[in-house]
């Protein structure tokens, strides 16, 4: 019919491309909604834990302050000069002591418990309170008793008791200094990834659009290994940062999607010549040889049906190819897979847009 009703045809066919246009501008966009759905995930996910501190902390510290007050008040009445000297000096010298980074559980149980009970027994109304403030900074029994030799039995209980709501509001200070930058690292690795607030072509260092990549992602990267090899004063770039966040968020995800939670994750970057190289290679299950062809064709996946739109790769290939004149290779066997980006380090360098065709398999080790 199109052969011999060449009006047919002559309508027939800008219908055909108009449609296909059509579903892969829709596919599109659906592929953007999901990588947005990725990224407020991901924050979500590591908002949550600071957040709940914050939160947590600010609703315990108006009772903790006005427990501090009255058990200030008490002890300033209870005590001598000398008394409050020796005091002064505990609570400094508590100050100064880091928290162990490595602990026993059992001992610091056994420690927290044996100094609430001898608390306890000398009139401490919080022992509970003050064994588990002691013990945390890696302190016994013993050392306590040894900062307290100078105060008196009957002063004993207030300042057992000032100590713990002293030891109270330092840690729940102590949680604010954690959290609070914790939060703001994330919107910053956030900002920088989106590249809010900037013009679209900038220099940039590659390496920051990874960690900041790492930092959205770190929620499906849990369980695996991260491995860095970045060469040492690597050049900035002239592009477009925030496209190619999107192409290392499509790597990584597929990445760990190929690992399903258990493996490790190579990251590369190095200058060969007048390219910048990034490499980002995995330990999956692999890309099957007679799909490493394809890979980069639009709507062409090996995910099952409804995991992938089959866009992901072929985005990143026109943001790379495209975009920055670069090139994008993959090879592939089981237990690693490498995807390769070749970046001009200036300008349009022809010799790093080599043909972005997947290279064979690497031949199995013997």
């Amino acid at each position: 019919m199109l052969t011999r009703c060449h009006g047919v045809a002559a309508v027939l066919i800008p219908v055909l491309a108009w449609r296909i246009k059509s579903s892969e501008v829709q596919a599109r966009k659906r592929a953007t909604v999901e990588a947005l759905g990725t990224l407020a995930a991901g924050l979500a996910h590591e908002l949550n834990n600071p957040a709940a501190a914050v939160a947590r902390a600010a609703q315990e510290l108006a009772p903790a302050l006005d427990q501090l007050t009255r058990t200030a008040q008490a002890w300033g009445a209870a005590a001598t000069a000398a008394e409050r000297s020796v005091f002064d000096q505990l609570a400094d010298e508590l100050d100064k002591v880091a928290p162990p980074e490595v602990t026993d559980p059992l001992a610091q149980a056994d420690a927290e418990e044996e100094i609430a009970d001898w608390a306890e027994e000398a009139g401490a109304e919080r022992a509970g309170l003050l064994g588990s403030g002691v013990s945390d900074l890696g302190l016994n029994l013993g050392g306590l008793l040894e900062r307290l030799e100078g105060v008196g039995e009957g002063a004993l209980p207030a300042a057992l008791d000032h100590l713990a709501a002293l030891l109270e509001i330092r840690s729940l200070a102590a949680e604010l200094r954690a959290a609070g930058p914790r939060i703001s690292q994330l919107v910053s690795a956030t900002r920088d990834y989106a590249n809010l607030d900037r013009a679209p072509e900038q220099r940039f260092a590659v390496t920051d659009g990874l960690e900041n990549t790492l930092v959205v992602l770190r929620a499906k990267l849990a369980g695996i290994g991260i491995v860095r090899s970045y060469d040492p004063d690597l050049p900035e770039l002239t592009g477009y940062p925030s496209e190619l966040n999107q192409v290392w968020t499509n790597l990584v995800d597929n990445a760990a999607a190929a690992m399903e939670g258990a493996g490790t994750l190579t990251l590369r970057a190095r200058v060969e010549g007048v390219c910048m190289v990034v490499e980002i290679a995995d330990t999956g299950s692999g890309i099957p040889a007679e799909s490493l062809p394809r890979i980069f064709e639009p709507f062409y996946t090996t995910k099952d049906v409804g995991k992938g739109t089959g866009l992901g790769l072929h985005l990143s290939y026109r943001i790379v190819t495209q975009r920055h004149h670069g090139s994008i290779t993959a090879r592939s066997r089981p237990g690693e897979t490498r995807m390769t980006v070749r970046l001009p380090l200036s300008g349009t360098d022809p010799s790093c847009a080599v043909p972005a065709v997947p290279i064979a398999p690497s031949p199995s080790k013997s």
